[in-house]
């Protein structure tokens, strides 16, 4: 079931509020716990690692939905650039020193893709709530 069915059926149905809840507080817990490590690293600017780590996933929530909808102009490309973009300026990397947010550029090349959901599997299966 796509998760959208999932938000549809959820309102009524107190089974699938439960699992949609769980769900949605796993992810919040799990990228809550990256910003805060990378704050804690000096490496992002984040004060509030939860309630950053909500806008995120909101976010993430708006555009993968116009996506999946098939909305004018939502496109895949241009969602992964709105969320990045976005994400810069919410959590940034943090100047070395001086406590301010930087480019990406200043901080070399970037991640492969997938390192978050990667970290994000990482922990959920530490914390034994992965699924097989």
């Amino acid at each position: 079931m796509l998760w959208i069915e999932l938000w549809a059926r959820a309102g009524a149905n107190e089974p699938l509020r439960t699992a949609q809840e769980e769900l949605d507080q796993g992810w919040q817990e799990d990228l809550a716990a990256l910003l805060g490590q990378g704050a804690a690293a000096g490496v992002l600017a984040v004060d509030d690692s939860a309630g950053r780590a909500g806008e995120l996933l909101a976010l993430l929530d708006g555009l993968s939905t116009r996506v999946v909808l098939g909305q004018r102009g939502a496109d895949r490309k241009g969602a992964i650039a709105a969320a990045r973009s976005a994400a810069q300026r919410l959590v940034g990397p943090r100047a070395a020193g001086r406590g301010q947010a930087t480019t990406a550029a200043d901080h070399g090349p970037r991640r492969q893709p997938g390192t978050i959901a990667t970290a994000r599997w990482s922990a959920r299966r530490r914390h034994g709530r992965h699924r097989a």
